[in-house]
């Protein structure tokens, strides 16, 4: 089971970001909060609400995805985990104690409807490329076992003119070929918004 490649760098990265931006769209490395919108419109695109659903968000951030269903009138049961403390105590003051966990998807083992990430993987720093890859990848593999219908979640697209050193760009042939082998055959890629990214669903 992968741990989170160089943990410390990472949880220090994003409490900068959260000293520098608080806890909204830009605390959380978004560039805004329309952006941040559009990806979560998509995850829920995949998503039936209508038996109130549980679902695991995974990096769960200041609780962004949570207060977009909330506004939406969306009834979920919530659980969101993250590596960074002060986002799960943000949560849990916000939304209630109960609602976030410091853990990583490997030490999960309550089962959900429905397992998201919305840009948890993105930002890799000064990690190699081939470790955060597996990483990613053990990650995904965590996620599925945990799910009862679906992963969902977003990744850069490796599509792009200009890559920046810090964030992962998965390549998608080595991503969809680990999917296939060690997971399932049933997925689906939605690469149809205006965004630098795509959505991954895995479908159990």
């Amino acid at each position: 089971m992968k741990t989170v490649p160089n943990e410390t760098n990472i949880v220090d990265y994003y409490q900068k970001q959260i000293k520098k931006h608080g806890f909204g769209a830009k605390g959380m490395d978004w560039k805004n909060e329309e952006t941040q919108f559009l990806r979560f419109k998509t995850i829920n695109k995949f998503i039936d609400f209508s038996n109130m659903p549980s679902i695991l968000d995974v990096g769960c951030g200041g609780g962004g995805y949570l207060k977009y269903c909330i506004d939406h009138d969306l009834d979920l049961k919530y659980k969101g985990i993250d590596i960074v403390p002060e986002m799960v105590e943000r949560v849990k003051k916000v939304y209630g104690t109960d609602k976030a966990l410091i853990k990583e998807i490997k030490d999960v083992s309550e089962n959900f409807d429905y397992v998201i990430a919305s840009g948890t993987y993105n930002a890799k720093l000064d990690v190699d490329s081939k470790d955060w890859e597996e990483y990613v990848f053990d990650s995904i593999k965590h996620m599925f076992r945990v799910s009862n219908h679906k992963v969902i979640l977003n990744l850069m697209t490796p599509y792009v003119d200009y890559e920046y050193d810090r964030l992962y760009y998965p390549d998608l042939n080595r991503l969809t070929s680990y999917i296939v082998k060690n997971i399932t055959r049933n997925f689906s890629i939605d690469h149809s918004y205006e965004l630098y990214e795509f959505t991954l669903v895995i479908y159990k």
